[in-house]
């Protein structure tokens, strides 16, 4: 079952010391191999603590629950819709297969597969498998299935009705120049967009319809979006362009950031008020910039967060304005950021971050936080 742990900032004051930066790509361990140009890594976080502290349905391919050859699947990436609803992903040889949990960990579906590619005969995966969880019901695959020639070609797929069937995206999604003003946007945070090419999406709750934005910002890859106020926000190329749009993404506005790298997240709490964390090649600790008048000038400064060799930083914010990175909180809009003491646990931690929840993955647990003042720990299946 779950367990909420609350943070001592007090005891963390005194008896943590400032976190380091363990292996780099660290993610690289969990994802499949990338054939792309864009490499995106993890902002990997580990906080030692001196003493010890408490714990806080269409129609399409049917893929059977449990393929006869396959091997258990085993947890890879866990992605977080809310701090209850949570998402398990096993990305393995051919195919890849995800389980779903509304009640913080207590119970969890059956694993349920993707379809595998045809080309894939051998015992390695014929390219990088990514799956993105829309809502709970909804997912998007994305893999790069292997060519003559040793060439690769995106192929994605669509799942309405929890990962049970898959039918190709096109056939699935309505594309649209805008997206509709009943639709919810999709928030697509740092280690969760990665892969999936240019694509926004939104659904309509009601009639669980999807919408794919045909409308693509500069023509580069979205490595993170989110819509508040109104106003679609979105990373491009890890930090090497910002975008937002203030009409449902037909007409988008482009600022290009070559002094930017390593950005995954942006979190909106309104039509003004934004907030990405960014690298640049100077060796200083991460920087954040922020705009407090829509996108119509935007603010730099240097965080407080530790400076180290790292490819990517997560960021995303809660109700109540907090921005979350790693294991870090700030209340201030950035100008400075606390530790926080992150649960012990076997592996190096892994972290990912969207929809205002900021997750920590570690050994057979995953550790959420949607507020900056407790941890929710969630059984991974």
């Amino acid at each position: 079952m779950s367990e909420e742990y609350p943070f001592r900032p007090a005891v963390v004051a005194t008896a943590v010391r400032p976190p380091a930066f363990d292996e780099l790509y660290a993610e690289a361990r969990l994802r499949r191999r990338r054939r792309q140009a864009l490499i995106a890594g993890v902002f990997v976080i580990v906080v030692l603590a001196a003493i010890a502290l408490p714990l806080a349905p269409r129609g399409g391919q049917v893929i059977p629950a449990v393929p006869p050859t396959a091997d258990a699947p085993r947890v890879s990436r866990v992605l977080a819709l809310s701090t209850s609803t949570v998402v398990a992903v096993s990305y393995r040889e051919c195919d890849s297969a995800l389980a779903v949990t509304t009640d913080g960990g207590r119970t969890w579906s059956d694993w349920r597969f993707t379809p595998p590619p045809a080309t894939c005969t051998g015992p390695r995966s014929p390219g990088p498998i990514e799956i993105l969880p829309l809502d709970e019901h909804t997912f998007l695959l994305t893999r790069e299935d292997e060519q003559p020639g040793g060439t690769f070609q995106r192929h994605q797929d669509l799942s309405v009705d929890g990962g049970r069937t898959w039918r190709p995206l096109a056939e699935t999604a309505r594309d649209v120049t805008a997206l509709p003003a009943t639709a919810t946007v999709v928030d697509c945070g740092a280690n969760q967009c990665f892969g999936h090419g240019n694509d926004i999406f939104a659904i309509d709750p009601s009639a669980g319809t999807v919408y794919r934005l045909t409308a693509r910002p500069g023509g580069l890859a979205i490595t993170g979006y989110t819509a508040a106020g109104g106003v679609l926000w979105a990373v491009l190329n890890s930090g090497q362009a910002l975008a937002w749009s203030t009409d449902r993404g037909a007409n988008w506005h482009v600022e290009p950031t070559p002094e930017m790298h390593g950005a995954e997240g942006v979190f909106a709490a309104d039509a003004d008020h934004a907030w990405l964390l960014y690298l640049t090649d100077d060796g200083k600790p991460p920087h954040i910039r922020y705009t407090t008048d829509g996108g119509r000038g935007w603010q730099d400064t240097v965080t407080n967060l530790p400076a180290a060799v790292i490819d990517a930083v997560p960021l995303t914010g809660t109700a109540d304005g907090a921005l979350l990175s790693g294991g870090w909180v700030s209340r201030d809009g950035g100008a400075t950021f606390t530790a926080l003491p992150i649960p012990p646990g076997p592996d190096t931690p892994v972290f990912s971050a969207g929809r205002g929840v900021m997750v920590v993955q570690s050994g057979a647990k995953a550790y959420l936080t949607g507020d900056g003042d407790r941890w929710v720990t969630v059984p991974l299946p």
